[in-house]
């Protein structure tokens, strides 16, 4: 189908967004980004600790270093929209164990909504690298 005959259709921005990813012109990532969604760098995870939000969609990734990460479409309760991305051993394990889940319930859509009504929590720890070398860190959880 031709976008040319569905430009009459197009009201909003977001009606054009919809429109090219139905389409296959634009990648989920890109509409994702032409919404507002702006990636959540780590360290910035901080801002989420104690904030209510909601994971609207969440997807699992493999990266450049082949490492699993999932990464959640959020909104806040103050309205921030943010890409989020974790690879560890809290919400990366949350989430696909609340996939795992889904999945055994049969739910239609195991990658949709899930209300993180308290926000994020984390916990400190102290990582040993395989030098030897001991460096603080950090682990956020979905509460």
């Amino acid at each position: 189908m031709e976008i040319v005959n569905q430009l009459s259709s197009i009201e909003t921005y977001i009606d054009a967004v919809l429109l090219l990813q139905n389409e296959g012109a634009i990648s989920v990532d890109q509409a994702r980004e032409l919404h507002g969604f702006g990636l959540l760098p780590g360290k910035d995870k901080e801002k989420l600790v104690g904030v209510p939000f909601i994971i609207l969609e969440y997807e699992f990734k493999i990266g450049r270093d082949n490492s699993n990460f999932v990464e959640c479409a959020i909104v806040t309760t103050h309205n921030a929209k943010y890409l989020m991305r974790d690879s560890s051993k809290g919400i990366y394990v949350q989430l696909r164990n609340l996939y795992d889940e889904r999945l055994a319930a049969e739910h239609p859509h195991p990658t949709l909504g899930y209300p993180v009504r308290k926000g994020l929590t984390f916990q400190d720890y102290d990582y040993v690298a395989g030098d030897g070398i001991s460096t603080k860190s950090r682990t956020y959880y979905l509460s």
